[in-house]
C-alpha cells in the first residue's frame, strides 16, 4: 500500500532535513531558496506524483 503524498510544507521540511544525506546540500539549499522566492509558483500537479 502506498502512503499518501507529502504536503508541500512537509516536503520542504524533508528536503531541509535530508540535506547532506539524501540530497546534495547545495542543491537542497538552492531548491529551498527558489521555492521561498516563489519562482516555481504553485505546483498542484506535482502532488499527483
Amino acid at each position: 500500500m502506498r502512503r499518501p503524498p507529502f504536503t508541500t510544507e512537509r516536503a520542504l521540511k524533508e528536503v531541509d532535513r535530508c540535506a547532506g544525506s539524501q540530497f546534495a546540500p547545495k542543491v537542497a539549499a538552492a531548491s529551498l531558496e527558489i521555492w521561498s522566492r516563489g519562482v516555481l509558483g504553485d505546483l498542484p500537479a506535482a502532488a499527483a506524483f
